[in-house]
């Protein structure tokens, strides 16, 4: 009997979820809790060893080792994908806008009726 009534209440709550009588028990993240974006920020910031462009070793941080990845595969290996990411970052993408100008002649047709009227 009781699961019947936990299934009717489970489908009382299931057209009203998060409603005024429906809440769940722990509102959102706790405090202190980082974002997604944030935790993406601090990795991005770290340093690590890597061979800059000349190859020699050196300390940087890891979107510039990123960054120098993606222009050696743009350039050594010919990567297309990679090249017109970074030329997009750097001098913007190219707008896809066509201006047409002219003058346009239009010509009138009239059709005549039939034999019939028609």
């Amino acid at each position: 009997m009781k699961e019947n009534d936990n299934k009717r209440e489970k489908k009382k709550r299931q057209g009203k979820q998060f409603s005024s009588e429906y809440q769940p028990k722990k509102n959102g993240r706790t405090k202190g809790t980082k974002d997604i974006k944030d935790i993406i920020k601090i990795f991005l910031e770290q340093e690590i060893a890597f061979e800059d462009i000349k190859g020699k070793p050196k300390r940087m941080k890891v979107i510039d080792a990123m960054v120098l990845k993606q222009l050696k595969k743009a350039y050594e290996d010919g990567d297309i994908a990679s090249y017109k990411e970074m030329v997009d970052r750097t001098y913007g993408k190219i707008k896809d806008e066509l201006n047409v100008s002219g003058d346009i002649t239009v010509n009138k047709v009239m059709f005549s009726k039939g034999k019939n009227g028609k």
